[in-house]
């Protein structure tokens, strides 16, 4: 464990450092007050939260360590295990079998994409804690390795397998709320968004036009819940994106892809309204139940 300890402090910790005190491991940075610009300040403890919330699910698994005081956290209620615990299993079953159906017909590349998707799914829905968080970023850095794309989806696809076989009481361990200092993600901006969808806003277009909608679809989907992997999505760009979500799913390869490519083009040309109508009839409703009614005749 020291070994990695020392490790982080090479490769992964940038001003902070662990230090060891008695039987008790703590990361410490010092600098004196004219250095500490609050930009400076604000990146220094998001490595300290990023890698300490990586870390201690490792080292107390792996090494039997104890954390110097315990988390304050919230387990998720047992309607929540169920409804996460449920939704691996029906999107896990649903994947291995499209996997069986791509790999006999050795589309590998289709492979890659609904299993790296389907991490980012359950990374989206089920929102892990502790060690199950810290395996599926790895199964997900795994997918990039610099390996034949057969083996990368045979690893995959057994970590998944794995994940199905978790008990759900086990699974249950690493399903809770905590308090957050920094979020590991970044904050999207549209012009970051836009840059990171560009070149697949041009292979989702080019996809269509030729009318390969299985390829145009299974690519979008895969850019958005990348994004919502690394980003915490901003409102507007989250309504646009969650509702193409929605109102493709179970539909046809060709109004999925229909659907998801205007959400693409949306955010694209940086037209975020909602162009819903708004019903405030339910709205007024419950405000009329409040207030008297030559008050809500005025308002």
């Amino acid at each position: 464990m020291l070994r990695q300890v020392a490790d982080l402090n090479l490769n992964k910790l940038l001003l902070p450092r662990f230090v060891k005190d008695g039987d008790k491991l703590r990361m410490k940075y010092v600098c004196p007050m004219s250095q500490s610009h609050p930009h400076k300040i604000y990146f220094v403890l998001q490595n300290i939260c990023h890698i300490g919330d990586k870390y201690d699910d490792e080292f107390c698994t792996k090494f039997d360590a104890t954390r110097c005081y315990e988390p304050q956290i919230t387990p998720y209620s047992q309607e929540e295990v169920d409804r996460v615990y449920e939704g691996i299993q029906t999107l896990g079953r649903e994947i291995l079998d499209t996997l069986k159906e791509y790999n006999s017909g050795r589309r590998y590349g289709y492979s890659w994409n609904v299993l790296d998707t389907t991490f980012y799914q359950i990374s989206y829905f089920a929102r892990p804690q502790g060690q199950l968080l810290n395996d599926l970023e790895k199964a997900i850095d795994d997918m990039d390795a610099q390996l034949p794309t057969e083996e990368v989806v045979a690893k995959g696809k057994a970590f998944l397998e794995r994940l199905l076989a978790l008990p759900k009481e086990k699974l249950a361990e690493d399903l809770y709320f905590v308090d957050i200092l920094v979020s590991t993600k970044r904050r999207s901006f549209l012009k970051n968004v836009q840059e990171n969808f560009v070149n697949m806003y041009k292979e989702a277009a080019e996809a269509i036009q030729s009318e390969n909608y299985e390829r145009s679809a299974v690519r979008l989907l895969y850019i958005f819940y990348e994004a919502y992997f690394y980003n915490n999505m901003q409102d507007n760009i989250n309504v646009i994106i969650t509702k193409a979500l929605r109102k493709a799913g179970s539909q046809p390869l060709e109004e999925a892809s229909e659907i998801l490519y205007d959400a693409m083009d949306k955010i694209m040309e940086g037209d975020l309204d909602d162009d819903d109508e708004v019903d405030f009839s339910e709205m007024q409703q419950k405000v009329a139940e409040v207030m008297g009614g030559d008050d809500i005749q005025k308002l």
